[in-house]
């Protein structure tokens, strides 16, 4: 369930992403789309659950060594892990919106005329966040910063060369 989860977040993004790069005069074929949709699932896949395989074993090596009297561990791990409803719903809001990310980067890696992404970070308060907000990133950076902590709401917009340009350039670094 949770493959399949990725695979509908990578596809959905991936279609609007073909789209949006259609609309700026590119093209990309139906075994791209499906490479870079099938890649994106294995990489986050792979990913993920190394991570979480590592935290839940050092939350629970953390919770055993110091667990308290009657509180079962059960208990314990069911109000303090990402299996809580608080946790997994952040989980899954901010994995959704790494997966989307990620996707629309591979996506215009793809195309012949994307040439960077204007950055929106929303409405946050944290100064990466501000900082990024309206900044024009290459592909390459972008891909390096999808997200800058778990419920960041960055998001990208595809720019041709001529947008770059009027834009006045790249600015990250």
């Amino acid at each position: 369930p949770f493959k399949d989860m990725l695979y509908d977040y990578a596809d959905i993004t991936a279609r609007q992403a073909v789209r949006e790069i259609e609309s700026i005069g590119g093209e990309i074929d139906d075994a791209t789309l499906k490479r870079v949709i099938d890649n994106a699932v294995a990489e986050r896949h792979t990913f993920l659950m190394d991570d979480i395989e590592r935290v839940t074993k050092d939350k629970i090596a953390s919770d055993t060594f110091g667990f308290e009297t009657g509180l079962p561990l059960v208990e314990a791990i069911t109000d303090g892990y990402a299996l809580s409803p608080n946790r997994s719903k952040a989980f899954a809001e901010t994995e959704q919106r790494n997966m989307e990310n990620y996707v629309r980067i591979a996506i215009a890696e793809e195309s012949d005329v994307v040439a960077g992404v204007l950055v929106s970070d929303g409405m946050e308060f944290d100064e990466p966040c501000i900082n990024a907000n309206g900044q024009v990133w290459s592909l390459e950076y972008a891909g390096e910063h999808l997200l800058q902590h778990p419920r960041c709401v960055r998001s990208f917009t595809y720019l041709t060369a001529e947008e770059v340009k009027s834009h006045g350039g790249i600015d990250e670094e």
